[in-house]
């Protein structure tokens, strides 16, 4: 299995131009490889003023996904 982190973002209605997107969804602002990449990520958009999530996601080797 392969592990991927996700790290989505509490959408705040602002600069983003999706018109399925909502203020209020959650949307995949990165994903990674790396914990700590997407630690460090999600502790910068939190600084800023955003509600954020690390996820983690396995990979099976048909890359099929496992939560």
């Amino acid at each position: 299995m392969t592990e991927v982190f996700l790290v989505t973002i509490k959408h705040d209605g602002e600069g983003y131009t999706s018109s399925n997107a909502k203020a209020g969804d959650w949307l995949c602002f990165r994903s990674t490889h790396n914990l700590e990449s997407a630690t460090h990520m999600a502790d910068e958009l939190r600084d800023g003023g955003n509600e954020v999530k690390v996820q983690s996601v396995l990979l099976d080797a048909d890359g099929k996904v496992h939560v």
